[in-house]
């Protein structure tokens, strides 16, 4: 099944991220808030949250889900990274 139309087109820019941008959008194909990115990457959330702005805008996106999904297209997400923190953090309801 090809990729949708802003994803596919996303693509190509990639090369145009940062480092830290890059390092933002593979968390985001994990499935990370901005406040695990910045957890994850030692900034504050309000960076991450520039991190994932430019990062839209750079790779022409609407929204975080079709990042995750360009990311994921990209193989930037492997099986074997870890799960958001946000995650871990919540606590288990043994009658859900």
């Amino acid at each position: 099944m090809p990729l949708p139309r802003p994803i596919a087109a996303a693509l190509p820019l990639a090369p145009s991220l940062t480092a830290r941008e890059l390092a933002a959008f593979k968390l985001l194909g994990l499935g990370f808030d901005n406040r695990s990115i910045a957890r994850h990457l030692s900034i504050s959330e309000r960076t991450a949250k520039r991190h994932v702005t430019a990062i839209l805008e750079k790779l022409g996106l609407e929204s975080r889900l079709q990042a995750g999904l360009a990311a994921m297209a990209m193989n930037l997400t492997t099986q074997t990274d870890s799960a958001p923190t946000w995650l871990e953090d919540r606590p288990v309801d043994p009658h859900a």
